[in-house]
């Protein structure tokens, strides 16, 4: 009979949980079960470096270069528009006199 139809088992349940980190869990009990000795001191400092700490100092100091150099842009047409207003501003109160000077 088996041989005629396909019989299938059902699928098992194998549950895999996503945020489960055994190793995690190991460093934070060794962590919590220091002695006070093993602890950092309040007045030491400690370098902790995590993964993935030089690749954000590297895009960080991307950002930074790129919002200096915005900056700077932003600057120089502030510059010029000023120039720019000032030539305007002389243009319109002596405008009269330069006209004449090649109109005569």
């Amino acid at each position: 009979m088996g041989i005629l139809f396909n019989i299938n088992k059902p699928r098992g349940y194998r549950h895999i949980p996503i945020y489960y980190d055994p190793e995690k869990e190991e460093r934070e009990e060794r962590l919590k079960n220091k002695t006070p000795e093993q602890q950092p001191k309040d007045g030491e400092y400690h370098i902790r470096l995590q993964r993935g700490d030089f690749r954000k100092a590297d895009e960080r100091s991307d950002i930074d270069q790129r919002m200096r150099q915005q900056r700077s842009e932003i600057l120089k047409l502030l510059f010029l528009l000023s120039i720019l207003i000032a030539i305007g501003v002389f243009l319109y109160i002596n405008g009269s006199q330069i006209l004449s000077l090649y109109l005569d």
